[in-house]
């Protein structure tokens, strides 16, 4: 999948991803797609869960060795 932007957060523990994740949609136009790169199964959850709360939509999530993608496609606020 194609993303606008992009944010590693590996390594890093919750909540971190999340406040990054916010920060970088607030930055972003509507529509447009982010993808985020997480290695801890728990900020895979949170990031999804904070992303549909706030009315994002999830695209897709990829696992591939321990390490996920997560696209997220940033709606009108």
């Amino acid at each position: 999948m194609k993303a606008n932007h992009h944010l590693d957060v590996k390594q890093k523990a919750c909540p971190i991803p999340v406040i990054l994740m916010r920060d970088k949609l607030k930055e972003m136009n509507e529509g447009e797609v982010l993808e985020i790169i997480t290695d801890f199964p728990s900020s895979k959850n949170n990031i999804e869960r904070a992303a549909s709360r706030a009315g994002h939509k999830v695209l897709e999530i990829i696992e591939d060795n321990g390490t996920f993608k997560i696209y997220i496609k940033k709606s009108q606020k």
